[in-house]
């Protein structure tokens, strides 16, 4: 048998599609929907900037189709 005879086997049984075991109660239906201070402020964000885009996603729909949280992320490294 040649070199590939001997790997199609086994590649074909990797490639199979498998069968998953879930639950129809639409967890996790989606990913987790938020607002990351860090992606528009940096390491600026202030109190007021986060009630306006709290306000803001509730204002535009958003909070409807699931962005129901705002991350305050200040950054993580050490500033003197």
């Amino acid at each position: 048998m040649r070199p590939l005879g001997r790997m199609l086997p086994p590649m074909l049984a990797v490639s199979l599609p498998s069968v998953a075991v879930a639950l129809d109660n639409g967890l996790g239906a989606t990913p987790r929907l938020a607002f990351s201070t860090w992606n528009f402020f940096g390491t600026s964000a202030t109190e007021a900037n986060v009630h306006d885009v709290a306000a803001a996603l509730e204002r535009t729909g958003l909070k409807d189709i699931g962005y129901d949280t705002v991350n305050i992320d200040a950054g993580s490294i050490d500033r003197d």
